[in-house]
């Protein structure tokens, strides 16, 4: 059996990148590596977004939505703690960094997030390759298996049938 990782429901605000623009969105519980997330307009499954909360960054992938909620599964294992614990008020020198680094998103900083999320699929399209591999190597060995099987059941009865007539 599969345990869940503990989720710790929350109310807490934080900004998304999405379709080329910050939207304000609810996390409304948080897990170590994933969200639930509410936005009037969530993303479909299979999107790449990235949400900042504080001084976090968190990059993930849309898995389910409904209604105005949707599920996230992030790249990173999350510090929930950390995360819990940010106030909605940053220090001043947190809000000076933050206003450059979040709203004004240098170069640098996109391209980062691009990289990761690149490894990302990039891992995941190795891991599926891996898996299709192992299933058709295993198909094959069953499929051998099988019929070596079957050339033993019936090679004694076509045996003793050319014996019959040959002789």
């Amino acid at each position: 059996m599969i345990t869940r990782t503990p989720r710790h429901l929350s109310l807490i605000g934080a900004r998304m990148w999405h379709d080329s623009r910050w939207v304000d969105v609810t996390i409304r519980n948080i897990s170590s590596h994933g969200l639930l997330v509410y936005a009037d307009d969530p993303p479909p499954p299979g999107t790449q977004i990235e949400i900042r909360r504080a001084a976090h960054v968190i990059i993930g992938r849309t898995v389910w939505r409904h209604e105005g909620d949707f599920g996230v599964r992030t790249l990173d294992a999350l510090d929930v703690p950390r995360i819990l614990a940010s106030n909605d008020r940053p220090s001043a020198a947190a809000a000076s960094a933050m206003s450059r680094t979040i709203e004004r998103r240098s170069d640098p900083m996109r391209s980062h997030s691009a990289a990761m999320v690149r490894r990302y699929d990039a891992s995941r399209q190795d891991s599926s390759t891996l898996q299709f591999m192992f299933v058709v190597a295993s198909g094959l060995a069953a499929a051998g298996f099988a019929a070596g099987m079957v050339y033993e059941m019936l090679a004694a009865p076509f045996s003793a049938v050319r014996t019959i007539l040959a002789g």
